[in-house]
This record gives structure tokens, C-alpha cells and sequence, in this order.
């Protein structure tokens, strides 16, 4: 022991005879064996351990991804949902559909007719005021039906004929045990050979004039299950798909939107059997005996909206995922050893003509391996060596330096990060409290302020999303029929609006807003003092490969001075004080130069005709 104390650690190890062996070799083995202990075992070690970090970190990072997704999804069906249970709210309110039901349930034979067709009259109306509605019907207490069917526009046959009495049906008993609204699992209709997919939406129906809770009988609204499928998700046969989609199933486990219509309304599982993991692992393995990714790897991620009880399940495949990552870290392989071959070639060649001044090297690169950064090697000599010593100060100089730009980089990318969250949270504060807002309206039955709180939280959405500068004409007449009702409310309906849009101009392509400071201008300006009377027109169609558009008011007309300025504007930029007439003129000009037109007629005190021509596309 005392031999030991003596001698230490460090001759203790000198001694050993793997050392000894070590001091006889040449210093070219020497090097290459120090190489490897220092560099390439760590190197090793470190890509392991890179690659399972990376992995699950992509992992972690893709899953919190999704689920993000996954919850705009659920707020988007929620959305669409409640439009639908909007128009069921208006049937419900309807005095006259309420008496028609009345007579449907105690009436005689030729006031049964009467009312299924004034019923019919009602639906077919409301039935136009939102995409995606298969039917309505109202299920008698008695077991009459009065339905209005879009696809089947029979007066006979209908969705409940295959039933003999639609009070046993499982919407109608579900509707009556609720007080609230009760989704039912799709259904289906078959009609001159085709198969046609729908979820019930049902609504117990009462007089509520009479304040008697007596059932009169129930209100189901059929929606497309396709149109929800789309409302959550990408159509399925989208070429530009990414291997990835969503689909919805209810609490009781019954397929409500899937891409394969022959499994909707079949139960993947039971209720309370199966959960967490193993539910994953049974969805996955459904999805593939279905056909849907063949026999891919897929990662399931899960969100439980719970408004609804519906779950949305998204599904994507693992190899289209990672494939980047995959080939990115095959790259880093091969990359890393190429670079440790070249450098035991490199090495090899080197240490035989190493000189004394090798230790001054070592010495310096020791200590920069230890954190000091700022080492330098002072060399008196003009050889090769000194050569690798001035490379070396060089190095460690560009590292410093590169080192500063990283951190400068960093606090650059974190402030951007920031900003862009704070960008994001501002605009869905606004949407979250709207919709509080727009509910508490609904709740207190005031339905008009509820329809303006949703078309101003419509216009806010369409107006601060960037994702697409370019959209459909029918997009943006909806989202102008929003506008010109809030302005209407405005202005307390001191002037009406008149849309007449040709069919085949709904999907040609214009960009977003462009329409808007024209309306505005005749709104403000063109109706200002008036309190009734003002009729705006907007026309639009195709001629002769374009898209004509016209905005026409009957209001106070342009003076002669200001169209003669807006005239020099459209002919060439002047500073024009109009901002809005000026940011559509240059728009205009930006986005198709000299393909596009714009015109203004008018006189004063006989209204303004506003005419813009794009490229149809």
C-alpha cells in the first residue's frame, strides 16, 4: 500500500504493460490509436446517441403537432355542427311550422296533405341556406312524415320509407329522452343506384308557445357524412394528399366519417374495453385491414372533443414521416465515416515528417478541447508544422467568431419565435371571445346580434388568414354577403344589396379583399345621408375568357372633378386621395398588370356603375 501511495495512479498505469507496449510503438501508431480513443469512439457514441434523441424528440415534437391539429379539427366540426343545429334552432322557432305539425298529428286527411306541402314549402327554402344538408323532416308524434329531400326530390318516397313506423326509430326515441340535440350514427339511402351517407341531427319539437312540454314530434336534419368527412379533413382522393388523414368515430365506437364508406356506422370497439395504448394499436391495425395505407407503419394520434363525444383519430404513416430524417441520418453515417477514413489516411501521411514541434501542437489542441478557445501556437520554425499551427490559430479564430454569430443568431431566432407566437395568440383571443359572445346571444335568444357577432367573427378569420392570397370567387362573395349584412345593420338597413352571380363564375380564382374598398366607397359614400332606398347591385360573369364584374348604386352619384382624378389614377399612379380606389387600382396592377381593368361611370345624384375585368382562372 505504502508502494502504491507512493508510486500513484500515474505510475501505476506507466507501469502496465498495455502501456509499455504502447511507448514501443511508432509515433505514426501512436497517433492513430489516440485518434481513435479521442475522436472516434466519442463520435460514435455521440451519433447513437443523436439519432435516438432526434428520433424521439421528432416523435414528441410531431405528436404535439398533430394534436394541435387535431383540435383546430374538432373546433372546425363543432363549427360546422353549429350551423346546422342553427337551422334546426330556426325551425324550431317557426310558429307556422309548429301549427302545420299540429295539424300533421290531429288534423283530417286533406289537412295533413296541406300541411306536408306548406312543411315541404318551408324546408326547401331553409335547405339552400347551407352546404351539405341531405334532408329535413319533422317525425310526427302521430307517425306522419313531412320531409323535404334535396337528392330525392319525390313527393312519395323518402329516407324513413324503409321504416313502418318512424316513432320506433333510434333517432326518434334518442330524441325524445334529450333535451338537447342528439347525433346519431350515419345512416344510409340508396336512390337510382347510389348510395348516399348521412348523420341525423334531431331536436325534440314542443309548443313552446303554449308552455307544455307535450311532444309534438321531433325535427331531423340529414347532413352529408361526406361533408363532414371534408370539414375535418382533405378528401381522400386528393392527389396531393401526404399520406395522412383523419377520420371520427362516436362514444359507443361507430365509425361517423371515414374515408370508406362501406365500414360507417360499424363499431370498432366496444365502450370501456379498450383504451389507451391498445386502442392505438386496434385502430392501426384496422386502417390497415381496410386498405387505407396497405400494410405501413402508422402513427395514431387521438383527440375527444366533448362537446360532442366524438373522437378524432388521425392516422399517418411513419415511413413518409421520417423518410427525411431517415435519409438525412444515413447521410450523417456515411458522412462521418468518410471523414474518419480520410483522416487516418491523412494522419498516416502526416506523422512521418512530424518534427519537435508537434508537442507545441498537441499541447494547444488540448487546451482548446478543454474550452479555451483563445489558444494560439507560436511556431519559430517555416515548415509543414508551422503551416498546421498557423491553420490552427486561424481555426480557433473563425470558431470564436462563428461561435459569436451562433449566439447572436439565437437570441435573433428566439425574438422572431416570440413574435410569430404572440402573432397567433391575438387573432384566436378574438375568435375564442366572439364565440363566447355569440352564445351568450344565443342563449338570451338574441338571434340577430348572434348572426352578426358570427359574420364579424367570419369576416375577422377570412380577413387575417394568409394562407391563400388568391380564392374562389365564391368564397369571397360569402364572405361579401357577411360584410354587406353587418354594414346594412350598420347603416339600419338604409339601403339593400343584390347579388347576381353566374354559376360558372363561383370558381374562378380573384384575390382576397379586392372587391371590398369598391362596395365599401359606394356604401359611404355613395348612400351617405340617405336613411332608405339605396339598392346596390353586384353582378358578375364570364366573357369572352373574363370575369366581369359590376358593382352599380343608385346613390349620390361621382363628381365630375373626383372621376376625372380616379380616371388619371387608373391610367398611371398620381397619389390619388381615394386610399381605397388607389390600393385596388395598384393591386390590380401588381397581381395582372396590363390583363385587367377597371372603370368608373357615374353622374351626379343618378348613382355610380363600378366594372372590373380579370383573367378567368
Amino acid at each position: 500500500m505504502m508502494g502504491l501511495s507512493k508510486q500513484g495512479l500515474p505510475g501505476l498505469i506507466r507501469g502496465s504493460l498495455p502501456f509499455k507496449r504502447f511507448e514501443q510503438l511508432s509515433l505514426r501508431n501512436k497517433l492513430l490509436i489516440s485518434f481513435i480513443f479521442v475522436s472516434i469512439i466519442p463520435i460514435l457514441l455521440a451519433q447513437t446517441l443523436s439519432y435516438y434523441n432526434s428520433t424521439v424528440s421528432m416523435q414528441k415534437k410531431i405528436n404535439d403537432l398533430i394534436h394541435f391539429n387535431l383540435v383546430q379539427t374538432a373546433k372546425n366540426l363543432d363549427t360546422t355542427l353549429t350551423s346546422y343545429e342553427d337551422l334546426v334552432i330556426q325551425i324550431f322557432s317557426d310558429e307556422n311550422i309548429i301549427e302545420q305539425v299540429k295539424k300533421l298529428n290531429s288534423g283530417s286527411d286533406v289537412e295533413q296533405l296541406l300541411a306536408r306541402v306548406e312543411i315541404r314549402r318551408k324546408f326547401s327554402i331553409i335547405s339552400l341556406s347551407k352546404p351539405g344538408v341531405r334532408c329535413i323532416s319533422i317525425l310526427a308524434a302521430s307517425g306522419q312524415v313531412a320531409w323535404y329531400d334535396r337528392v330525392n326530390n319525390s313527393g312519395i318516397q323518402n329516407i324513413w320509407s324503409k321504416y313502418p313506423d318512424v316513432t320506433q326509430t333510434e333517432v326518434y326515441r334518442s330524441a325524445l329522452r334529450s333535451d338537447s340535440w342528439v347525433l346519431t350514427a350515419p345512416d344510409s339511402d340508396r336512390y337510382r343506384g347510389k348510395d348516399y351517407h348521412y348523420v341525423n341531427i334531431a331536436l325534440r319539437l314542443v309548443d313552446w308557445n303554449s308552455y307544455s312540454d307535450a311532444s309534438l314530434g321531433v325535427i331531423v336534419l340529414s347532413v352529408d357524412e361526406a361533408y363532414l368527412y371534408n370539414s375535418c379533413n382533405r378528401p381522400f382522393d386528393d392527389p396531393n394528399r401526404d399520406s395522412s388523414f383523419n377520420f371520427v368515430y362516436d362514444r359507443r365506437g361507430r365509425l361517423i366519417a371515414f374515408p370508406l364508406k362501406q365500414y360507417l356506422g360499424r363499431p370498432l370497439f366496444r365502450p370501456g374495453r379498450i383504451s389507451g395504448a391498445a386502442r392505438d394499436g386496434l385502430l392501426a391495425r384496422f386502417i390497415r385491414r381496410a386498405g387505407v395505407f396497405g400494410e405501413r407503419n402508422l402513427i395514431i394520434n387521438r383527440f375527444q372533443d366533448q362537446k360532442q363525444g366524438w373522437t378524432i383519430v388521425n392516422a399517418i404513416d411513419r415511413d413518409y414521416l421520417f423518410k427525411q430524417m431517415y435519409w438525412m441520418q444515413r447521410l450523417t453515417i456515411l458522412f462521418g465515416i468518410l471523414t474518419v477514413l480520410f483522416s487516418v489516411l491523412i494522419i498516416t501521411y502526416v506523422t512521418s515528417a512530424l518534427t519537435h514541434s508537434i508537442k507545441k501542437i498537441v499541447a494547444a489542441m488540448q487546451s482548446a478541447r478543454e474550452g479555451e478557445l483563445s489558444v494560439q501556437v507560436n511556431l519559430d520554425t517555416k515548415d509543414e508544422i508551422a503551416m498546421i499551427g498557423s491553420h490552427f490559430n486561424q481555426m480557433m479564430a473563425r470558431l470564436q467568431q462563428l461561435l459569436e454569430e451562433v449566439k447572436v443568431a439565437t437570441g435573433r431566432q428566439k425574438e422572431a419565435e416570440i413574435r410569430a407566437l404572440a402573432a397567433q395568440i391575438n387573432p384566436h383571443f378574438l375568435y375564442n371571445m366572439l364565440d363566447s359572445i355569440n352564445w351568450m346571444a344565443i342563449e338570451k335568444d338574441e338571434h340577430a346580434i348572434s348572426r352578426m357577432i358570427e359574420s364579424l367573427a367570419n369576416i375577422l378569420r377570412y380577413s387575417t388568414n394568409d394562407s391563400s392570397w388568391e380564392v374562389s370567387l365564391r368564397e369571397e362573395i360569402d364572405w361579401l354577403q357577411q360584410y354587406l349584412f353587418l354594414q346594412q345593420n350598420h347603416f339600419e338597413n338604409s339601403f339593400e344589396s343584390i347579388l347576381r352571380i353566374e354559376p360558372a363564375a363561383l370558381d374562378c380564382r380573384i384575390y382576397k379583399l379586392l372587391l371590398q374598398p369598391l362596395v365599401e366607397n359606394a356604401i359611404v359614400h355613395g348612400f351617405k345621408g340617405y336613411t332608405a332606398g339605396g339598392v346596390m347591385t353586384i353582378c358578375a360573369g364570364l366573357s369572352e375568357g373574363f370575369l366581369k364584374i359590376t358593382i352599380q348604386d343608385n346613390g349620390r352619384g361621382i363628381p365630375a372633378e373626383i372621376l376625372d382624378a380616379i380616371d388619371r389614377e387608373l391610367q398611371e399612379p398620381c397619389n390619388f386621395n381615394g386610399i381605397g380606389i388607389r390600393n385596388v387600382a395598384r393591386r390590380l396592377r401588381t397581381y395582372y398588370g396590363a390583363a385587367a381593368g377597371l372603370s368608373f361611370e357615374s353622374r351626379p345624384g343618378a348613382g355610380t356603375l363600378v366594372t372590373l375585368w380579370i383573367p378567368a382562372g
